[in-house]
Parts: structure tokens; C-alpha cells; sequence
């Protein structure tokens, strides 16, 4: 919990964004350990063990496409999951009932958010932050420009979501349909975990892959390397070493409240949030984007812990 009332310096809440700030040598980041495992059904139900684990199964390398249709199931078969029902981090902490002590915990997609945050220009985000116990939670938030894209988003876009998914279930694999703008949210989600190798999927128009390429993770940088303004790794590690450290300055406080019994108190907005407060001009200098706190919206939604919360 933030304290209120003669706490930190409101400019202590303030964390900039701005990619030069963190052209820095590559921090250090030792390669993630598997600890444990558990896995959701069809309907979203817990189980403690590994048994929705797949494994991969790559198409011969040589002879025709693999020919995969990514629309297969999505008019008969496909059930829509209820948008109402917010699980946050409720599996992970079931599994970590008695489990060894963390600094963090939070979903894999949370911290691609993080990393990709000096470089992004359109999307926010509204992350959730609870101490407790020593250890802090992060769970995400819809913000209202999120719901609003929900609401009004045409259906030829829930399809393409839809072959997106359909393509890991061909392939097993983690990663969407390719796209050359997508490499730097490649590279994060699957640096993070130690996911050596991505598997992207060309698709022609009528929703058939048509080709495979494979492409080595800690190579991904070297693909845009000599483009104008391109994105750097470093940048991004040290943006999210910066962030983690930034939550434990300002949450200073276990939460003592029980889950959901309030709304999280603060927010912090970065300028492409819909929720950032206005600024007189030369407050701030241009292009220096960060994170500062606003009122959070109401009915953010529930948290177990419930905490304050942080918003891109």
C-alpha cells in the first residue's frame, strides 16, 4: 500500500519513460528455472499438474505448406470466454499456497507489458500492486480505452484473435501470426521465460498458413538492428529493473486487507493512457514520458490482495 499523509515526495512517484534514459549496458539476468507447474481445462477449472502440457510437433521441413486452416472451429466450435469474469492472478496463487517465498508475482504478459513500455505509442496499460508479506503482486486491469476497443471491435478482428490462438494449437507453440512489427513483443515474451526459439506461421488471406519460419530469440535484435530509431533489448531490461525497483520505493506497506474489500487507491498513467491527468504546458519537458499517479476509474475491477495500482 502507498502511504498517504506526509509519505514520499509526489515527485518520487514520477518514473520516466523515455528510451534514452535507459541506453545502458545490458543488466544482469540469470536464465528462469521451471519451480513448478499447474495446468486449466476447457472450462477453466485447476488442476496442480501438467496435464494440459502438449508438446511440440514440427511439419516436415520438406514438401508442400503445412496447409494449416487457422478458421477451422471458429463458426461451430469456438466458445467465446465470459469477458466479465476477472481471474487475475487467483491460479497462480493457488499454486503458490506454501510455495517458496518470491519477490514478484505476476503473469508472464504483465512484464512483456513492462519491457515493451519505452517503446510503445499507442496501447496503455493499468497494472494492479499489492505487498504482502514481503512479496508483491501485479495483476493487470482493463483500462477504459481497452474496453471501449472490446465493445466496438469488428468481427473480422475477433477472427484474426481467433487464428492467432488456433495457430499455437496447430503448433504448440506461444507465439501470433507473424508480423514484423510484432519482434519486439516476440523477443519479450519469450526472452523472459528462456524460450530459446520462436515459431511464426505466414498466412495467406483466406486464414491457410502457407509457411514456417523459425527464429532464435537472443537473434531476434539483430533483424531490425540497422533500422532508424529501432528498439534495443538493453533499453528494455533496464526500463523493467528500473520499474520493479520503483514498486517496492513506493508500495512500502503489507496490505492487511482482505481480498477485494476496496478498490486500489492510486494509479500511475504514462501520456497513452485515456486516464492521464492534464498537464499546463512546460510542466513537464516534451518527450519526457512517465509514469505519474491519477485517481484510478471506478470499478477497476478485483485483485486478490487488493491493491493500488500502476497505469502505462
Amino acid at each position: 500500500r502507498i502511504p498517504r499523509g506526509g509519505g514520499l515526495d509526489p515527485a518520487a512517484l514520477h518514473l520516466a519513460v523515455s528510451p534514452s534514459l535507459y541506453d545502458a549496458p545490458f543488466p544482469f539476468y540469470r536464465r528462469p528455472a521451471e519451480v513448478g507447474c499447474f495446468s486449466l481445462d476447457g472450462q477453466r477449472c485447476y488442476h496442480g499438474d501438467a496435464r494440459q502440457l502438449r508438446y511440440y510437433n514440427p511439419p516436415p521441413t520438406e514438401g508442400p505448406s503445412p496447409c494449416f486452416d487457422l478458421r477451422d472451429g471458429y463458426r461451430d466450435r469456438y466458445v467465446r470466454c465470459d469477458g466479465s469474469i476477472r481471474e487475475g492472478l487467483d491460479h497462480l496463487l493457488k499454486w503458490g499456497q506454501g510455495g517458496a517465498a518470491a519477490d514478484f508475482v505476476t503473469w508472464r504478459g504483465h512484464l512483456t507489458k513492462v519491457l515493451t513500455t519505452p517503446y510503445e505509442k499507442q496501447e496503455g496499460w493499468l497494472l494492479g500492486v499489492s505487498r504482502f508479506r514481503g512479496t508483491f503482486y501485479i495483476s493487470e486491469f482493463e483500462t477504459p480505452a481497452a474496453q471501449r476497443r472490446k465493445e466496438t471491435q469488428p468481427e473480422i478482428l475477433k477472427e484474426l484473435t481467433y487464428m492467432g490462438y488456433k495457430f499455437e494449437q496447430y503448433m504448440c507453440a506461444g507465439v501470433s501470426l507473424c508480423s514484423r512489427h510484432k519482434l519486439i513483443k516476440w523477443w519479450a515474451q519469450s526472452f523472459l521465460p528462456g524460450v530459446s526459439r520462436i515459431v511464426a506461421g505466414y498466412r495467406s488471406p483466406d486464414g491457410t498458413v502457407v509457411g514456417l519460419e523459425t527464429f532464435e530469440t537472443m537473434k531476434i535484435f539483430q533483424l531490425i538492428r540497422g533500422d532508424e530509431g529501432c528498439w534495443k533489448p538493453a533499453v528494455c531490461m533496464n526500463f523493467a529493473q528500473a520499474f520493479l525497483a520503483h514498486i517496492k520505493k513506493v508500495v512500502t506497506k503489507d496490505d492487511p486487507r482482505s481480498p477485494g474489500s476496496q478498490p486500489p487507491l492510486l494509479s500511475l498513467t504514462s501520456p497513452h493512457s485515456p486516464a492521464r491527468e492534464p498537464r499546463s504546458p512546460g510542466s513537464q519537458p516534451p518527450c519526457s514520458h512517465s509514469l505519474a499517479p491519477t485517481p484510478l476509474p471506478e470499478n477497476p475491477g478485483v485483485l486478490a490482495p487488493s491493491p493500488p495500482a500502476l497505469t502505462h
